[in-house]
């Protein structure tokens, strides 16, 4: 990964490196929701080691990439200007990455819940729906005790109560909700109405552009990495955004 240098490279993928920073504030935004919920989207991404220790570690490539080229850096919303957020996501991901390494329950220590509850006072958090699709039946279906029963024409009763519910948690409350479809893969905004032909998720509803729009080869790569499946490996089927 050291070896992208190239200006263009780096500012085609400058989309992706802003999603990794955005998913390490989300999970450590929800992290004190364990004091209160047995699950919620990303709890067991914050119980993995592997996975918070790799975070990290792109963290450290992405503050060299931005050292670099400053096109290619993360942007992020703060009211104070002299705030270097890669620099606290890195110390509070150490810090969660130490507590699951040493195997300890499933509760962080209190000085590291307390800083990321003020997370949202300090930047502002964008929406959960880009990495975890909140608005779609796929988590809930997830976080069901196996094996699964369905019968054919009967609606699980846990989907009718989640969509009734008006008590429904989300992972944060204080979280930037906008109505614009977001590109799953691509990790880009697509407006409102899109223009082209739209693949959909049939397992966790994301959303994708059909046509490859990458300009450089790194891109194209990846593109093409999730043409048959989406990143949670579910199917793509065609979808009409106007159609809804």
């Amino acid at each position: 990964m050291f070896c992208l240098r190239a200006p263009v490279t780096l500012c085609s993928i400058q989309p992706l490196v802003q999603w990794v920073c955005d998913l390490g504030l989300q999970l450590l935004a929800s992290a004190p929701l364990f004091q209160s919920m047995s699950a919620f989207p990303g709890s067991s991404l914050l119980q993995d080691a592997a996975v918070l220790g790799l975070l990290r570690e792109l963290l450290v490539i992405f503050k060299m990439w931005s050292l670099l080229h400053p096109a290619c850096a993360p942007v992020f919303t703060t009211p104070a200007a002299n705030v270097d957020m890669l620099r606290l996501l890195y110390k509070l991901l150490t810090r969660a990455w130490h507590s699951r390494r040493e195997g300890r329950s499933v509760e962080f220590d209190d000085g590291l819940l307390d800083e990321c509850s003020v997370l949202p006072s300090k930047v502002l958090l964008p929406s959960p729906n880009q990495s975890f699709r909140m608005d779609s039946d796929g988590f809930t279906i997830f976080t069901q005790n196996l094996p699964l029963l369905f019968k054919f024409d009967e609606e699980p009763e846990y989907l009718y109560q989640k969509r009734t519910s008006e008590s429904q948690k989300h992972t944060m409350d204080v979280s930037v909700a906008n109505n614009q479809h977001h590109d799953i893969v691509r990790q880009i905004h697509l407006g409102t109405k899109v223009s082209g032909e739209v693949r959909r998720c049939t397992r966790c509803g994301s959303r994708s552009l059909l046509q490859t729009i990458g300009k450089s080869q790194t891109l194209v790569a990846w593109e093409q990495r999730w043409n048959r499946n989406c990143l949670c490996m579910g199917h793509w089927v065609l979808y009409q955004p106007y159609a809804t």
